[in-house]
């Protein structure tokens, strides 16, 4: 197989278009679940409402605040998915940049939170993927500029 510049951008893209995909689902089925709306024995569920619960809990996070900030979450994300997918169909700079400008701006915020809630033992996933967001962005822009030159 003769790998291009443009497959190996696509297969980045693609990759990150799936993964938004499966974080918002797997986050709507737990807020779905909490809500009562699917089985409480479900299998895809993120677990991540009971453990932004548990971390809030510190502060005494009232649960609609927790809701809210959830739901938050789940339009990043979303939004996430939208842009990732169509920086996949069409790879232009600025439909990268949105897009891995959604994802550091989410997990930006989440290793904010982690901090102000002393939630170390999240921070570290949260940071991998900040810092895999940075490399992707890195690589795809390098992959772009070498195309053109």
């Amino acid at each position: 197989m003769k790998a291009s510049s443009s497959t190996v951008q696509k297969i980045i893209l693609l990759f990150w278009s799936i993964w938004y995909a499966l974080i918002s689902l797997s986050n709507t089925a737990d807020f779905l679940k909490i809500l009562g709306l699917f089985p409480k024995e479900l299998k895809f569920a993120s677990g991540n409402f009971d453990a932004m619960v548990q971390t809030t809990a510190k502060f005494d996070i009232p649960m609609p605040v927790n809701t809210i900030l959830f739901i938050g979450v789940l339009l990043l994300e979303y939004l996430g998915t939208f842009l990732f997918w169509k920086a996949f169909k069409n790879p232009e700079d600025k439909n990268i940049y949105a897009a891995h400008s959604t994802g550091l701006i989410l997990f930006g915020a989440f290793i904010f939170s982690d901090e102000i809630f002393i939630a170390y033992a999240l921070e570290g996933t949260h940071m991998r993927i900040f810092m895999a967001l940075l490399i992707s962005l890195t690589a795809l822009l390098i992959l772009r500029r070498t195309k053109e030159n």
